[in-house]
């Protein structure tokens, strides 16, 4: 059994951490490396630029939803550049990456998952935290425009703690430190590897615990969040509105790119036959995160937080659980 990277020590006893299958994929170049783990439904694969196509003929990434890195060697003596993506058609976005002569692309690692559950949601929630973690180790640069936070992170943060905390050491064992911070202790320890796995030990990371970092908040345009800026309210453009609608009253604010339903409004209590569904599991989201709770007030719902909504008319359909247009809002 041969020696291969395992994460160890750090937040927690190395007997915590899975023990991790690394392997070149039967036909593949041995470049061409995929990571899994007993404990996870996460996959991860990594190869060059110029190999990516036999990542995504692989069945765990093909025509799945994706979380990307793309690295590209810099200058000598100078940070590599990290682009951080999600798509839901690898091939198709690899594809563009490859035309795009501004990211020159080396290396690139996919994450997928099993589980089809997996969505657009869970990618950008991935993306979000991923991008986060790299400019935390200060390893490399960080290129691109920063991602939009999903509103799964929101709904269920422990979710993505539970992916990152798997995915960290997988990425190691793939070849992919830019995630650690600079300065960790390495140990290898043995794991069971499948049939053709990779013979060459790779290096695992300690991970010591570090302190979140809180991003700067950035306007929602899908989902919810209640991580306002500071003084968002008091701005000078904000704009402030009222909604009487069938027994509800709701107040918000609009300013710039961000609409926040307030604290204290009264909304529907049940969502109406024909409401989408993304706005239904959205009220629902809202409940089970303790943001709408029961007024005792003819069986209103009252909003208990501040809550960032895309827009007016999205706060209007969370407000009434209708359909209904923005347009019921007034000015105030």
């Amino acid at each position: 059994m041969p020696d291969m990277p395992h994460l160890a020590g750090g937040f927690a006893a190395p007997h915590d951490h899975p023990r991790l299958n690394v392997r070149s994929p039967e036909s593949c170049p041995p470049e061409v490396r995929l990571v899994t783990s007993p404990d996870t439904a996460l996959v991860v694969g990594a190869a060059p630029m110029e190999r990516v196509g036999h990542l995504l003929r692989q069945t765990p990434f093909r025509r799945r939803p994706l979380a990307y890195l793309l690295m590209a060697s810099a200058a000598p003596a100078q940070p590599t550049e990290l682009y951080v993506g999600e798509t839901l058609d690898g091939e198709v976005r690899m594809a563009e990456h490859r035309r795009d002569p501004r990211l020159p692309a080396d290396e690139v690692v996919l994450i997928a998952c099993h589980d089809d559950a997996f969505g657009r949601d869970a990618i950008q929630a991935l993306q979000h935290g991923l991008t986060a973690q790299a400019h935390r180790a200060g390893r490399c640069r960080v290129i691109g425009k920063p991602p939009q936070r999903s509103w799964l992170q929101n709904a269920d943060p422990e979710q993505l703690a539970r992916w990152l905390r798997a995915v960290r050491p997988m990425l190691v064992a793939a070849g992919c430190s830019l995630l650690e911070p600079p300065g960790a202790r390495l140990r290898p320890r043995s794991v069971a590897a499948l049939p053709g796995a990779l013979q060459a030990p790779r290096p695992a990371v300690v991970l010591s615990p570090e302190p979140a970092i809180r991003p700067v908040p950035e306007p929602v345009l899908q989902g919810y969040s209640l991580d306002l800026p500071a003084g968002l309210l008091a701005r000078a453009d904000a704009r402030h509105y009222v909604l009487a609608w069938a027994g509800v009253r709701a107040e918000a604010v609009a300013a710039g790119a961000w609409t926040v339903l307030r604290a204290g409004s009264r909304v529907a209590p049940a969502d109406d036959p024909g409401i989408q569904l993304c706005l239904s599991r959205k009220r629902q989201a809202l409940a089970e995160a303790g943001v709408l709770r029961p007024s005792g007030r003819g069986g209103l719902l009252r909003v208990e937080r501040d809550v960032a909504l895309p827009s007016l008319t999205n706060a209007c359909r969370v407000v009434t659980g209708t359909n209904r247009p923005g347009s019921l809002w007034a000015e105030a």
